[in-house]
């Protein structure tokens, strides 16, 4: 793939604080169209491990994306939103020595006053979208690459730190102020296919989330009864080089309904511990498609809405709660896997790309 050359290695050591960005080192978000209300939204992961033999207090409000253009000028967020402190204290968390945390941002990319904006801040729950004491907004975008990173700048006087597991407020004393940095990914924003507005291609590789059947007829049976929703992405080799691409925890669903609301999302459940196999990668030889899909299904709750439940093929799953008769639009981000797996797999396809929205109505018996 294309873009900016980052390190092999996905750290930045500074004085024993290392700040890794868990995705891919390409992410691609496809661009809702301007005429319409359509928002993309992703998750991006932080690991910030302290490797220094003392404890190290955190604050969350200190840790901030960068945006890069391709050469190497920033774009400075035109506009930030931060909540008034009512304490005499930060809230964060002691990190122990040799111990690691893991923070998430949740990007989100859409058009205001005819302006292509993404904006993030951090993500804290399930049902919250963009629900955090800071939020950066960068704009105006373009098509094109870009590189995102993510640094912390400590604080250097005295303060007063409640750490978050405990609830004790500790006493830190005024030290040199530090900068903290994460190694940059590439961003790409990139138009879908022409004529073909629920694909987008990147370097090639084709990728398109699939609904086969847009109208699901729910009858209105008991909650112990599944009907099955077929879901699914197909990934076309447009290049001259074959690829492999793996069903296990790679796609990954969002789901919005009327006006742009976001269903109550129940996420992060676990199937078991289970681990990536042989069996779950698939060949794409040039020229040639396959088609990838999720185990998804709808049950009815007690309150007689309904539940749309999807596994993502390993160890996750999502519970969509609370649905009711109507429209909604879905879609599935592709997101290589970043861990080593036990066989060797050289010509596996890495990058974490974001489709568009496909359209599906729930309609009564």
């Amino acid at each position: 793939m294309t873009g900016f050359n980052s390190s092999d290695n996905n750290t930045v050591e500074q004085k024993g604080i290392d700040i890794e960005i868990w995705e891919p080192d390409i992410l691609v978000i496809s661009v809702p169209n301007n005429s319409t209300n359509v928002t993309r939204f992703v998750e991006i992961h932080l690991e910030i491990t302290n490797n220094t033999p003392r404890l190290f207090p955190f604050i969350d409000k200190y840790l901030s994306p960068e945006v890069f253009t391709v050469d190497g000028k920033e774009i400075r967020p035109q506009q930030t939103s931060d909540r008034p402190t009512t304490t005499n204290y930060y809230k964060g968390i002691a990190i122990p020595q040799n111990r690691a945390i893991v923070r998430s941002f949740m990007a989100k990319l859409f058009w205001q006053n005819n302006c292509l904006q993404f904006q993030t801040s951090l993500f804290y729950a399930t049902t919250t979208i963009i629900g955090s004491e800071k939020t950066y907004l960068f704009q105006p975008l373009r098509l094109g690459t870009y590189q995102l990173r993510f640094i912390y700048l400590s604080p250097g006087h005295n303060f007063l730190l409640k750490d978050s597991p405990t609830g004790e407020i500790i006493r830190v004393e005024e030290s040199e102020r530090s900068l903290f940095a994460s190694p940059a990914m590439n961003l790409q924003l990139i138009e879908p296919v022409p004529h073909h507005n629920h694909r987008v291609e990147v370097d090639g590789m084709c990728f398109e989330t699939l609904v086969p059947k847009p109208s699901l007829r729910v009858p209105l049976t008991a909650s112990s009864a599944k009907i099955s929703v077929q879901i699914g992405m197909k990934i076309t080799n447009n290049t001259s080089t074959p690829f492999r691409f793996i069903l296990f925890d790679t796609l990954i669903p969002q789901l919005i309904g009327e006006n742009g609301m976001i269903p109550r999302l129940d996420c992060g459940g676990s199937l078991g511990w289970v681990i990536p196999q042989e069996s779950d990668l698939q060949l794409v030889k040039p020229g040639e498609s396959i088609t990838l899909f999720l185990k998804a299904s709808l049950t009815r709750q007690a309150n007689n809405l309904l539940s749309l439940i999807i596994s993502g093929g390993g160890r996750s799953c999502w519970r969509f709660n609370d649905l009711a008769f109507g429209t909604y639009q879905i879609q599935l981000t592709y997101r290589s896997l970043t861990e080593k797996l036990e066989f060797l797999c050289e010509d596996l396809w890495m990058g974490m790309v974001n489709t568009p929205f496909v359209e599906f109505t729930l309609i009564p018996p």
